[in-house]
């Protein structure tokens, strides 16, 4: 994989994973953090507006969302979308921290590469 399209990449999974937090959509109680965050998956890839996932996201982000204008909103959404994009996502680790849980993951890219990298899944309120 070349150095643009792991930054890329990087920049991707910062923006679409790093806060995800259980503010509305809480986790349920019997659910992984695992099972958690690939149910977030089939929501963000079916996902039409940004709105779709706002609840799967922490107050900081939905307040940073609140903040930001319709056009660059849809602007971001798209390209986070396209960059996000990717199959077979399998974790592989989950790993508690302070903060809540890191996952490891591995999937396809859009060129059918390996690609891997991680997800920081946030307790907030007590979730």
């Amino acid at each position: 994989m070349s150095t643009r399209r792991t930054s890329q990449l990087v920049v991707a999974v910062t923006l679409a994973f790093a806060s995800l937090g259980a503010a509305t959509w809480a986790q349920n109680a019997n659910q992984t953090s695992t099972e958690f965050y690939l149910a977030y998956r089939v929501a963000f890839d079916k996902a039409k507006p940004v709105a779709d996932i706002r609840p799967w996201h922490s107050k900081a982000v939905q307040a940073k969302m609140d903040a930001t204008s319709k056009e660059d909103a849809v602007m971001m959404f798209d390209m986070v979308k396209m960059l996000a994009a990717v199959t077979n996502l399998k974790v592989i680790k989950e790993t508690k921290t302070a903060a809540g849980v890191t996952l490891s993951v591995e999937a396809l890219d859009s060129d059918k590469k390996k690609t891997t990298g991680q997800v920081f899944l946030i307790r907030e309120g007590g979730a």
